[in-house]
């Protein structure tokens, strides 16, 4: 639908990089700037032509990444304010160290920014995204904040709550080089698109559930 391309970024420390522990947030974020300045130098590409997402503890990332940098956009998917008010709001606070500081760079952000979080959200409070909203709003006109009513943490919709409220988005805000295409897009149809091929289930939950008896080889 929005005829990308797609770059995921893991984490040091998370999933099959197990033998790599080092999760702290400075090296984290300044990842992310790395991946950003290769993706530029490698592919000759603009600031207007890349995108950032984050979703749950990536829209921390994302939101220094794009406070650092100049992309065309940002999408942020049940964000959060900080580590600590997360743990803040399960009564946590105190064995949480303030880490992950988003409200910290939100100001600093010129691209438009568009919030997602669901309001039956019980790990992250969509009123995280609405406090960042708030703190942003001000500074950024270009933004908005959608609050999905059956979306969960990890329970929603790919479709109707995360594709097709970036295509609106990006269409109002006149960010895709393809509007006609999108715009002209009967989302309401079923798309094999959403469905996950059987094979790639497979290994996901190969990867998930027997994760330990993996080894990485590290190449260089």
């Amino acid at each position: 639908y929005l005829d990308m391309n797609i770059i995921l970024v893991e984490y040091p420390g998370y999933f099959l990089k197990t033998n790599n522990n080092n999760s702290d947030p400075n090296i984290i974020f300044a990842n992310s700037l790395i991946v950003y300045d290769w993706i530029k130098s490698t592919f000759k590409a603009s600031d207007n032509q890349i995108f950032v997402c984050g979703r749950s503890l990536g829209t921390s990332s994302a939101i220094y990444l794009s406070s650092h940098r100049s992309p065309k956009a940002l999408f942020l998917i049940s964000a959060f304010t900080s580590v600590k008010n997360v743990g803040s709001d399960i009564f946590l606070s105190i064995f949480v160290e303030k880490i992950f500081k988003s409200i910290d760079y939100i100001e600093k952000i010129k691209c438009p920014i568009l919030f997602i979080h669901g309001t039956k959200d019980s790990l992250i409070s969509y009123h995280h995204s609405e406090q960042l909203y708030q703190k942003v709003k001000n500074n950024n006109n270009n933004t908005d904040i959608i609050l999905r009513p059956n979306m969960s943490h990890n329970n929603f919709n790919l479709k109707e709550d995360i594709i097709e409220q970036i295509i609106k988005f990006c269409s109002l805000m006149k960010l895709l080089a393809n509007e006609n295409k999108a715009n002209n897009l009967d989302l309401n149809e079923k798309n094999d698109l959403y469905k996950i091929p059987l094979e790639i289930e497979k290994l996901i939950e190969s990867y998930i559930f027997d994760i330990n008896e993996f080894e990485i080889e590290e190449k260089i």
